[in-house]
């Protein structure tokens, strides 16, 4: 997290354990900010926190076509933008497949 976000998200998120992060839902709801979690962990290469947030986004609500969505229209958004994404440590998610 600090390599992709200057140090700002770790700094946040030790500071406030997520509390205050979480529990914000005046723009996004539960379920929309456990799916965004992942995916932005999947995009910056965070594959332990993403692993964890694809889990926490199914337990909020977000089904498998939902998050196969997102997945799939995030893989398009990093290859449009020339960014390079490591497969190799994202291969958990395959396991949505088989939900």
């Amino acid at each position: 997290m600090a390599l992709t976000s200057g140090g700002d998200l770790s700094q946040f998120a030790m500071l406030s354990i997520y509390g205050e992060l979480m529990a914000e839902e005046r723009i996004l709801n539960a379920k929309e900010t456990g799916l965004m979690e992942f995916i932005v962990c999947y995009a910056s290469g965070a594959a332990p926190q993403a692993r964890g947030h694809m889990y926490g986004s199914r337990n909020l609500g977000n089904g498998k076509a939902e998050i196969q969505k997102a997945i799939k229209l995030t893989q398009q958004l990093v290859k449009d933008l020339g960014v390079s994404l490591d497969n190799e440590s994202m291969d958990f998610v395959k396991k949505v497949d088989d939900w």
